[in-house]
């Protein structure tokens, strides 16, 4: 209602129309449904919270309303009046992620039977009036002759399949009871297999039609009301194979005639309006903008964009075989103040030419090799990396900081105090122009041994998960953390349950009830650092000997691919950047997951970083020490202007 009452108050301040079309278009959005990212590999030992779990934040809910009207429309509009705008932007980019991870076969295809929609669907093979079919050409007539040519525009009424789909019946839910009252969701549609296009004329969703008639309860509640089917996007595409047998595949654009849902319309009125000045009337082609664009990234995030993302992100698999990826880019204009979008998903590198893009830097001419598992610690650095991106630009919220007392909670200080630093370490930081002193050296141990209250309150008996422990020497003059051992909590019961025979509860379920609410690496080294005087400044993570297995297999064979043997490698050792497969791979395995996690959680003060990654193996005199043990070090140098 806010948002209406804003484009009202626009309407009558500048003339402007406000389309008068009722249909209202309103695909899940990112809260209301979890993006397909399980199948990614969970992220190993120590960080067992999904690093994609932003995909499920309420800060990504879209809010224009704190934007000053007169300021909304204007050219001058600066970031921060628009910030409701950069919302859009910040999940835009998280479904053009989960577009590659689909593309990549990182998530599963969503196969729906047809049959599914006998609960409670209704097709109809509509013959639509002259009427509308001419008012649809003529809105559309330029931009087939452009797409097409004049000879193949606009196609003639018998090449065109106009499909509705009602939900007017009663329902099996998703959980397997039945509803009597249909929620009148339906999606309308005209669909053109000789142009490989979609034109949706209007829809309104089952989530919508439920999250209205129920809204006094709980979000979980109304979700479990809903059809097993309700995406707009499962029914394009269902609608889509019906009209385009044997070749649904090739389908490539998705246009929305007449775009009502109010949301999309700010995101379209404020581009048309910044860069054409008037939006009442932007003839095609109006503005066109690639998918990783700003703008492409707030536009497919809108309501009548989240459609075309979602089909790309679940159908995949389905929609060619033979490609890689799509690259997308999206079409806004207005015929008489009503708006218009078409999106163009352009099939790019046919598979078995496709190849990973290689930095060879300090690896020789020819690039190794490496095995799955490297691959798997690589895709997870992957994501990191585009976390962390999104984190130094503003698109993901700092999580909330943790009171010293927080580890009152479970956890046991078994030790204290000032302590010397290892005359190999010393040298190294010397080195790297951070020498360290004992008295400015902070030796802090905690073990998690005691029982706890969890995140749900209620007390857990610590025999369940054994020991864990975080062990670190904290220097601040030195900006510096050493690592000397971390054991998880939730790594612990892991390897609790997978001793024990029964199942390995989810990440989830282990946050929620087994840990203590501070248990990750990340977040007790931050608030240690923080207690002894730490600040924005911290810079080097160095992980003394890597105990790992995961780990250090990652390390021997980037080593072996490099011709190198652990003996060759003292200090700086083998130096990988976040833009090479190697470094990405070492920040997926269980000793650099946390430290992507810091520059994650922790962006708002540690600021903009170019992360490198050191390799090498130490011969510290220490008799406890092997000869050439591995080690790691993090640098985290701030961004240069």
């Amino acid at each position: 209602m806010l948002v209406s009452a804003l484009l009202l108050l626009v309407s009558i301040i500048s003339g402007f129309p406000v389309p008068s079309h009722g249909i209202v278009s309103n695909q899940k959005s990112l809260v209301n449904r979890q993006l397909p990212v399980d199948s990614i590999p969970a992220i190993a030992t120590g960080e067992t919270q999904s690093i994609s779990s932003a995909f499920g934040r309420e800060d990504l809910a879209v809010n224009f309303t704190s934007v000053p009207t007169h300021r909304l429309f204007s050219k001058r509009a600066t970031p921060k009046e628009t910030r409701g705008y950069r919302n859009f932007v910040c999940a835009g980019e998280k479904y053009l992620e989960a577009i590659k991870d689909a593309f990549e076969g990182r998530t599963p295809v969503k196969r729906i039977p047809p049959k599914e929609l006998d609960n409670g669907w209704t097709k109809q093979n509509v013959d639509a009036e002259d009427e509308e079919f001419k008012s649809v050409e003529n809105r559309w007539k330029a931009a087939f002759e452009d797409l097409f040519g004049r000879d193949g525009g606009y196609p003639p009424r018998n090449q065109i399949e106009s499909i509705n789909l009602i939900q007017n019946q009663r329902y099996q839910t998703v959980l397997g009871v039945e509803i009597k009252e249909p929620t009148i969701a339906y999606s309308y549609g005209f669909y053109y297999p000789n142009r490989n296009l979609i034109m949706s004329t209007s829809s309104y969703s089952a989530t919508e039609k439920i999250n209205e008639r129920y809204q006094g309860i709980s979000k979980a509640d109304r979700n479990a009301k809903l059809p097993t089917i309700s995406a707009l996007s499962d029914l394009m595409w269902l609608a889509w194979n019906m009209a385009a047998p044997p070749a649904p595949h090739e389908l490539r654009y998705i246009a929305r005639d007449i775009v009502s849902n109010d949301e999309s319309s700010v995101v379209i009125s404020y581009l048309l309006t910044r860069d054409k000045g008037d939006p009442r009337d932007v003839p095609w082609p109006g503005v066109e903008y690639s998918g990783d664009s700003d703008e492409g990234k707030a536009l497919l995030a809108s309501p009548n964009g989240r459609a075309t993302a979602w089909l790309l992100i679940d159908h995949a698999g389905e929609m060619d075989w033979r490609v890689r990826s799509r690259q997308v880019k999206v079409n806004i204009f207005s015929v008489f103040g009503q708006y218009c979008m078409l999106w163009d998903m352009e099939p790019q590198s046919p598979r078995g030419t496709h190849k990973r893009s290689l930095n060879r830097q300090s690896l020789g001419k020819r690039a190794p090799i490496y095995s799955d598992d490297f691959d798997i610690f690589k895709d997870k650095g992957d994501i990191a990396v585009r976390e962390i991106e999104a984190a130094q630009t503003g698109c993901v919220t700092t999580v909330k900081d943790y009171a010293p007392d927080a580890f009152q909670n479970g956890w046991t200080r078994v030790k204290d105090g000032k302590d010397k630093v290892s005359e190999y370490w010393a040298k190294t930081f010397r080195d790297l122009g951070s020498p360290t002193t004992e008295d400015t050296t902070n030796h802090v141990e905690m073990r998690q041994d005691k029982a706890f209250t969890n995140n749900k309150g209620a007390s857990v008996d610590v025999q369940l998960t054994e020991t864990m422990l975080y062990s670190s020497l904290y220097m601040p003059l030195s900006h510096a953390i050493l690592v000397l051992d971390m054991i998880s909590p939730s790594s612990r019961v892991q390897r609790y349950y997978a001793d024990r025979g029964p199942e390995v509860p989810s990440n989830q379920a282990i946050n929620d009830n087994l840990v203590p609410p501070l248990h990750r690496w990340s977040d007790a080294t931050w608030t240690l650092w923080k207690e002894k005087g730490g600040t924005g400044n911290l810079r080097y993570i160095a992980h003394d000997y890597v105990s790992s297995d995961d780990t250090e297999s990652v390390m021997t064979s980037i080593v072996k691919g490099a011709n190198k043997e652990p003996k060759d490698l003292p200090f700086p050792g083998l130096v990988f950047t976040m833009d090479t497969q190697e470094g990405r791979a070492l920040l997926g395995t269980p000793n650099g997951i946390g430290v992507a996690h810091l520059l994650i959680d922790r962006a708002s003060t540690l600021g903009k970083r170019d992360l490198r990654i050191h390799i090498f193996y130490a011969n510290d005199p220490r008799p406890a020490f092997a000869p050439n043990y591995p080690c790691m070090l993090f640098d985290m140098a701030p961004t240069q202007a």
